[in-house]
């Protein structure tokens, strides 16, 4: 029979066969001053969070990318060499799994005098309907491990509030997360200096199966830099503009050929504002995602009208009204035919013009003037892409 110490009892042997390790390492006491500790020492006790008991199956603890094992007969691990870290105060990611509970995973301040003690409380999980996934977090390039890289799965209730099971690799890469709800899930993995990136997945029941599921992660580092190509064309007409000035991020602009075609060098990966302009056109302004493999842009462009507005908009137009005095007072609705709402509300002004703001989607346009009307719908694509001429004709007499 295995005797355990109880949670109390073990933390105190803790602290003390820790002190004796730290004040021998001292040399005795003298008067030379003992050299700044490089590492820490981070003990990492786990209970069950109901029973406020040790766990009876073995759990794997991580901290700052240290890995070691909770044994059933300790109930804690020592862990040595934990790096400090460069935050102000020291902090350091830690993970805890164990086969049917729920992994916890989070940020903890590390002691650079003393050991750090942690205590942590696992939930149990059933195994019928909950999934163990573990993989490998790497540099793409040079396929080098990633330590604490953050591996978090999503999993989205119907009617509830979303579950997050997060975890962190160790210096190896390795992660392994526990208690994830089985079915599809969003998983995100990111690390310092590197671009996030998510996947969705199908997460299997753990039960009967004594290896968890496999999915490994490839970061890009930050610094990463590729060439941008693409085309500008009229969206209307599909032909392409040439002479148009594109201009990605804070870097030189180019000119587009006679195809509409442009190549831009050297942009930094991740989020990038385009901005392309053409005599003639709207300005075309878009927030895209630059990557390794990343197909050629296609940038459709909107002609200016005569009289733009002023205020942002994204469609826009002119009302004529035949038998008015001018094309003033015609009132224009904006219905969101997706989500069942008036997304816009506006009038003309004496020219006809109207202009609205309205997120990306499917919409009938309505003029009225005093008992007519007329409708129309209209698609407004992403991509910060605009609609002009949306134009309408209305007699009224």
């Amino acid at each position: 029979m295995i005797v355990r110490p109880t949670r109390g009892t073990l933390i105190a042997i803790g602290w003390a066969a820790l002190s004796v390790v730290l004040i021998c390492g001292c040399g005795g006491v003298g008067d030379d001053v003992p050299p700044e500790p490089t590492a820490a020492i981070v003990v990492v006790g786990v209970i069950d969070a109901e029973t406020q008991d040790f766990l009876d199956v073995e759990a794997t603890a991580v901290v700052g990318g240290v890995r070691g094992t909770v044994t059933v007969a300790e109930g804690s691990v020592v862990l040595r060499n934990v790096p400090f870290g460069t935050a102000t105060p020291p902090t350091q990611p830690l993970a805890v799994t164990s086969r049917g509970y729920v992994t916890e995973a989070y940020p903890i301040q590390i002691s650079m005098t003393t050991a750090t003690f942690v205590t942590v409380e696992m939930a149990a999980t059933d195994l019928e309907r909950t999934g163990i996934v573990a993989g490998y977090v790497t540099n793409e390039t040079t396929s080098e491990p990633l330590t604490s890289a953050a591996v978090s799965f999503e999993y989205e209730q119907i009617g509830g509030e979303p579950i997050i099971v997060n975890g962190y690799t160790d210096s190896d890469g390795y992660y392994i997360v526990g208690g994830i709800p089985i079915g599809r899930v969003e998983v995100t993995a990111s690390a310092t200096d590197y671009l996030t990136t998510s996947v969705v997945t199908n997460v299997a029941q753990a039960v009967g199966s004594e290896e968890p599921q496999r999915l490994d992660f490839q970061l890009i580092a930050g610094e990463t830099r590729i060439t941008v190509t693409g085309r500008v064309v009229d969206v209307f007409t599909q032909q392409p503009i040439a002479g148009a000035e594109v201009t990605i991020a804070d870097l030189p602009s180019v000119q587009t050929d006679t195809n509409g075609s442009f190549s831009i060098p050297d942009v930094f990966v991740g989020e990038r504002a385009l901005l392309v302009k053409a005599t003639g056109y709207d300005d075309y302004r878009e927030n895209i995602g630059v990557m390794p493999g990343m197909s050629p842009l296609l940038v459709q462009m909107n002609e200016s009208a005569a009289e733009p507005p002023t205020e942002p908009y994204t469609i826009r137009g002119v009302v004529t009204l035949v038998g008015a005095p001018d094309n003033a007072a015609a009132e224009v609705e904006v219905f969101d035919e997706i989500n069942g709402h008036v997304a816009a509300e506006t009038t003309t002004d004496a020219a006809g013009n109207y202009s609205v703001f309205v997120l990306p989607g499917t919409y009938q346009i309505t003029v009225r003037y005093e008992a007519r009307s007329i409708s129309r719908s209209v698609t407004l694509p992403g991509g910060g892409q605009k609609l002009s001429g949306i134009d309408f004709t209305l007699t009224v007499s």
